[in-house]
Parts: structure tokens; C-alpha cells; sequence
């Protein structure tokens, strides 16, 4: 191998000596660049491999955990969202049981209300009747006391102020007209 490298430095050599390979800025930039690049492959090849992989692999687990972090993000999203659903459809039902319930107290408090003031209605009614009743009674009761004694004094037989004839026909209206009314 080092006659190998013996040729190749004297190849080297005679192109300079010829002047066929001139050393200005450029070729010395190109020569220092392939040194190092054969410098690189020969010597720092494996441990530059190796920072790449360990590199690499850092970057698959963050990329891993991340990658883990945004499935868990998305499943708790999703149940989240059924939770959602779930609460508004349980909502949902919860108002239109309260809705039915809130109609059927307010049908009842109607009732009741309308019960009561039909049993009050009523009892004034009653009430007032009664209070009628009475008063008719009462004036019922003066008005016979009264036409009673208008009637006896009228037809009494010790004041003669009426004949017996037209005693008799008023006696008989009277009583027709008792017959008609019942």
C-alpha cells in the first residue's frame, strides 16, 4: 500500500516539475479540501456516523413522543366531544322534562285556581241568597202581617163595608187564582 502512495506523490511531483499542474489559489483550495475530505472519510468517518445516528435517534423519540402527545390530545378530544354531545342530549331531554313538568303544575295551579274561584264565587252566591232569602222572608212576612190586617179590616163582618155577594166573588177570584199558581 505505501508504494502505492509513493507512485501517486512521485505522478504529483513530475506534473509539478513540468509545470503541467500550476499551484495558484485554486488548486491549493481544491488540495486542501481533498485532504480534508480523505482526512474525514479515513478518520472521523465512524464517529461522525455515530453523533449522526445517536442524533438521529433523539430526533425519532422526540418525533415518537410528540407523535404519542398529539394521539392522546386527539382521544381526549374525541371524548371531550362525545361528552359534549352526551351533556347536550342530556340537557335536552332535561328541558323538555321540565317543560312537560313546568305544563302540567301550571295546568294544576290553573285548576286550582279555577276551583277556588269557583268554590268562592259560589259561596258568595250562596251568600247572597241566603241574604235574599231572608229579606224576602222578612218582607214577605210584613207584607202579610200587613195585608192582613188590610184584609180583616176590610172584610171583617163586624165593619159591614162590603155585601156578602161581592165578599163572596172576591173569595172566589182569590182562590182561582191560588189554583193557577201552582
Amino acid at each position: 500500500m505505501s508504494s502505492k502512495y509513493l507512485y501517486g506523490v512521485l505522478l504529483v511531483l513530475i506534473a509539478l516539475s513540468k509545470e503541467f499542474l500550476v499551484f495558484n489559489e485554486e488548486v491549493l483550495v481544491l488540495l486542501a479540501f481533498s485532504i480534508f475530505i480523505y482526512l474525514l472519510v479515513n478518520y472521523g468517518g465512524e464517529m461522525i456516523a455515530g453523533e449522526l445516528d445517536s442524533r438521529k435517534e433523539k430526533i425519532k423519540e422526540e418525533f415518537d413522543l410528540y407523535k404519542n402527545l398529539q394521539e392522546k390530545t386527539f382521544t381526549h378530544l374525541i371524548s371531550y366531544h362525545q361528552k359534549q354531545k352526551l351533556l347536550s342530549s342530556e340537557i335536552k331531554e332535561v328541558f323538555e322534562i321540565s317543560k312537560a313538568e313546568i305544563a302540567n303544575i301550571e295546568k294544576f295551579y290553573e285548576n286550582s285556581l279555577q276551583n277556588h274561584l269557583v268554590s268562592n264565587f259560589e259561596e258568595r252566591l250562596k251568600r247572597v241568597s241566603t241574604n235574599e232569602n231572608k229579606t224576602n222572608a222578612a218582607l214577605q212576612k210584613e207584607i202579610f202581617t200587613d195585608l192582613r190586617a188590610y184584609l180583616m179590616d176590610l172584610y171583617s163582618v163586624e165593619s159591614n163595608k162590603m155585601s156578602k155577594k161581592n165578599r163572596k166573588q172576591l173569595l172566589k177570584n182569590c182562590v182561582e187564582q191560588l189554583k193557577t199558581c201552582y
